[in-house]
């Protein structure tokens, strides 16, 4: 019970400097850091990936409910992006209606972008994804 409640604390401080603490940040990382194009263009990039991980791990339990099938690849895990999680579905043909809507929108901004994701993050060797030679063709 008392690790519950410290957790529950330590969650409430994070959001708490978060939603005050972020924007400013923000604010500096864009007009002290100096950033050249390609530095802007990452940073922005990493922000999105915390984000994505974050909400990994967030609406892990409606993604799993609403997402994928029964036998899915699970949303959840801090280390991985959502789009991770729907490309590993997208391959292994275990997207709900709704995983599959969402995948397509994310494809039709950034085509084969839940796969490229699975792709990337096989080439780094970081985990198993599934068929390697449907991989093969990105």
């Amino acid at each position: 019970m008392k690790t519950l409640i410290t957790n529950i604390v330590l969650l409430l401080i994070a959001m708490i400097l978060a939603v005050f603490l972020f924007p400013f940040g923000w604010l500096h990382g864009l007009f002290t850091l100096r950033l050249s194009m390609a530095r802007l263009s990452h940073y922005f990039l990493t922000i999105a990936l915390s984000i994505d991980q974050l909400g990994n791990v967030i609406l892990a339990p409606l993604f799993n409910a609403i997402m994928i099938k029964r036998n899915g690849y699970k949303f959840g895990d801090e280390d991985e992006t959502i789009s991770y999680v729907l490309g590993r579905n997208q391959i292994t043909e275990t997207l709900s209606k709704c995983g599959n809507l969402l995948a397509n929108l994310l494809d039709w901004i950034d085509p084969n972008h839940c796969a490229k994701t699975v792709f990337i993050v096989w080439r780094k060797g970081k985990k198993y994804c599934g068929d390697k030679p449907y991989l093969n063709k990105f």
